[in-house]
């Protein structure tokens, strides 16, 4: 499995300190992407699409009441350089 998310984050923290005078001088400067899953499988890391399922459910009273759930899915392939990632396809939140 490859390691494309950390080499990713890494190289855009260098970016950042290389190119935006904000963060030159930053030592402990943290970058990562928000959506990220750790698979078991594996032990790597894997960026995650979430999906929001809304619906209306009608409650015993006859109440209508909107729900929201999140799940989100891990990716089959990196998105970076397409290799095959892991068995798991399914991450619940």
């Amino acid at each position: 499995m490859c390691d494309c998310i950390e080499k990713t984050e890494q190289s855009f923290k260098e970016h950042l300190k290389k190119n935006d005078s904000k963060f030159k001088d930053i030592e402990d400067l943290d970058v990562g992407f928000e959506n990220k899953a750790w698979l078991i499988d594996s032990g790597k890391m894997a960026l995650t699409l979430p999906i929001n399922i809304n619906w209306v459910h009608v409650t015993k009273t006859g109440r209508m009441m909107a729900k929201t759930k999140q799940q989100s899915f891990t990716m089959e392939y990196c998105p970076f350089c397409g290799e095959k990632q892991s068995k798991e396809s399914v991450v619940n939140e």
